[in-house]
């Protein structure tokens, strides 16, 4: 069997682990904190049932959705491995952010909430890194690449926009993870949400580039 079909399997069931932390979890907690640490909501512990289901839901669809279009004989060979790594990464930034809640359910002071932030934020900057490494191999028009009326509109301008668009995405990904290195959480607009406004309009400024580009 394919080893990252294997290891998708495995993250979206090892959730399910989380679930013996509920007996010892605050029966109330903050589920969600200012970046000072502050808690802004409240609910019950049962929530993270609900968590636990979204990563198991992702995963194990994105399993079967791969193995039923191999049986009935569809080409998905150029996406499979792009779709199972976007999967586990999601799989894996769910149970990170399972992770802070039961934190937040075993510890009611609001310490090591930035520890987790930070981590999440890390996280997501290796998913815009494995996001763009695979934006290049997308094929013409699959339902995983970057698409808009542009890169559409021939194989020549989708070539150069996924390849554009990925290195752009992989330099924000790389400026989400060094600039939470250096910068306080207090920073998080810069941190985060700097890099992905580039990320989205640069995407959509290089698809038009690629466009004009290629000569269509």
């Amino acid at each position: 069997m394919n080893l990252r079909l294997v290891v998708l399997r495995i993250f979206s069931t090892t959730p399910i682990l989380l679930l013996g932390f509920l007996p010892f979890m605050n029966h109330s907690f903050a589920w969600q904190y200012n970046l000072d640490g502050t808690p802004v909501r409240f609910g019950s512990r049962y929530e993270l049932i609900l968590y636990i289901l979204i990563p198991i839901i992702i995963g194990w669809g994105c399993y079967y959705w791969i193995n039923n279009g191999k049986g009935k004989g569809y080409n998905i060979q150029k996406n499979e491995k792009f779709v199972t790594i976007l999967a586990i990464t999601i799989v894996i930034l769910f149970q990170g952010s399972m992770i802070w809640s039961i934190i937040s359910g075993l510890n009611t002071d609001g310490s090591s909430i930035s520890t987790v932030t930070k981590m999440i934020l890390y996280l997501v900057g290796i998913l815009l890194l494995a996001y763009g490494n695979q934006l290049p191999r997308a094929s013409f028009k699959s339902e995983f690449g970057f698409k808009n009326m542009w890169t559409t509109d021939s194989e020549k301008a989708w070539i150069y926009s996924q390849k554009w668009v990925g290195i752009l995405c992989m330099l924000c990904g790389m400026s989400i993870i060094l600039l939470n290195v250096f910068l306080p959480l207090s920073n998080l607009a810069v941190i985060l949400l700097i890099p992905i406004g580039v990320f989205v309009l640069g995407s959509y400024l290089l698809s038009y580039v690629a466009y004009t580009k290629a000569g269509v």
